[in-house]
């Protein structure tokens, strides 16, 4: 079943803040970052996020060193969490 993310779960799934990911919307588009589904209230499909960030990851040459480890230790601990407790879902704080 696909997951739908609001906002703030987009910003925490990429270690930003939601405010970032407000005002960095069209450059991350431009980058393919997924637009928001306004047919499900602007939230944004996990799974093309994911998606994203694996082909950001396979571009990794073109980041620096220290970004580049902390983006796929980042990507390692959220999958380990993701098996580790597959229902957990995320709570609007």
């Amino acid at each position: 079943m696909r997951q739908i993310l609001n906002i703030e779960q987009v910003a925490f799934k990429l270690n930003r803040s939601p405010s970032y990911i407000y005002h960095n919307r069209r450059r991350l588009e431009a980058s393919g970052f997924p637009k928001p589904l306004e047919i499900l209230g602007g939230g944004y499909d996990e799974a093309a996020i994911d998606l994203w960030l694996d082909r950001q990851i396979e571009n990794k040459d073109n980041l620096p060193t220290v970004e580049r480890e902390s983006t796929e230790a980042f990507r390692r601990i959220n999958n380990r969490i993701s098996r580790l407790f597959p229902s957990l879902e995320q709570k609007e704080v």
